[in-house]
């Protein structure tokens, strides 16, 4: 039920994800243009894509703060 390398296919940039699997995994790797079609056939995974996206970048800007302290 993860998923990595939304960013790329929101922000149009190459991804920076890298994963590794301690078990094994059953992986799925869609374009662009796939992931489109299926945000716009499921706008529930839209919600869910921004709920993730901006709890990373929580998570980063709060690991930078301890950083500078």
């Amino acid at each position: 039920g993860s998923y990595v390398g939304e960013i790329a296919l929101l922000d149009h940039r190459p991804r920076t994800a890298t994963v590794v699997a301690k078990t094994p995994v059953s992986i799925e790797v869609i374009g662009q243009r796939e992931f489109a079609g299926l945000l716009a056939e499921v706008p529930e995974l839209s919600q869910q894509l921004l709920a993730t996206v901006s709890r990373r970048l929580a998570d980063l800007d709060e690991q930078q703060q301890q950083q500078q302290s």
